[in-house]
């Protein structure tokens, strides 16, 4: 049986490699184009390859709360006064 994946338009290359690196040769993974982009693999490769990206986003789970940190960014420079009623 085979599934197809649909990526999201910004995850399309993530997703391809990730699908290649669980198949045993490039051959299993087939793009499609209708009715939108995605690619049509065996049910094993699949199942792979969720393993693969359940197991990425543990370990980025974990990893979450140190980088929970806001980043301080440097004042810019202030804003000129356009305000066609103040002239000096």
């Amino acid at each position: 049986m085979d599934v197809t994946v649909y990526p999201e338009h910004d995850n399309f290359p993530a997703i391809a490699r990730a699908l290649l690196a669980a198949a045993d040769h490039p051959g299993q993974v087939v793009s499609v184009s209708h009715p939108k982009a995605g690619f049509i693999v065996p049910q094993e490769v699949f199942l792979r390859f969720q393993a693969a990206v359940d197991a990425k986003v543990s370990s980025t789970d974990e990893r979450a709360p140190a980088q929970a940190e806001p980043v301080k960014r440097r004042p810019g420079r202030p804003r000129k006064n356009t305000d066609p009623g103040k002239e000096e």
